[in-house]
């Protein structure tokens, strides 16, 4: 009885970690590292479950250096370049399903420094993650 009562116990204590682990998968892509300042540098943001299910979620982007967030800014799709950027650390999402595309143009006075270009996604009940992509912008 007791060795029965411990496996359901470490059952039940390893299924609980691998369930909000996998919740879901969070994706980036971006055509460099070293986007040139004043261009467009399209990226293209998704979350989706593991099994490839599209997910409803919102997602909005931090500019860091050095491990700290020096701008916040909030996707504009429908609307290239004019990210609407706050000095502060929030935001306003955009909210999507599956994914969406956008362009960010890189302003000259980010030139040179190593920053992290990091989009935020929160999916409701499943939680918020963090991808990030460094980059090095050049004139």
């Amino acid at each position: 009885m007791r060795r029965s009562l411990i496996t359901i116990a470490v059952a039940a204590g390893m299924l609980i970690p691998a369930s909000s682990a996998g919740a879901f998968v969070a994706t980036l892509k971006a055509p460099t590292h070293t986007p040139t300042a004043g261009k467009p540098w399209p990226i293209k943001v998704g979350a989706h479950r593991s099994n490839g299910h599209k997910l409803r979620a919102h997602a909005f982007y931090q500019f860091i250096f050095s491990g700290n967030v020096v701008q916040s800014c909030a996707p504009k799709p429908h609307k290239p370049h004019a990210q609407k950027c706050n000095d502060g650390k929030s935001a306003k999402p955009w909210h999507f399903h599956g994914g969406y595309r956008d362009v960010i143009i890189w302003p000259r006075k980010s030139i040179g420094y190593p920053l992290t270009f990091r989009v935020v996604i929160h999916a409701r009940h499943l939680g918020t993650k963090h991808v990030d992509y460094p980059v090095v912008v050049h004139g």
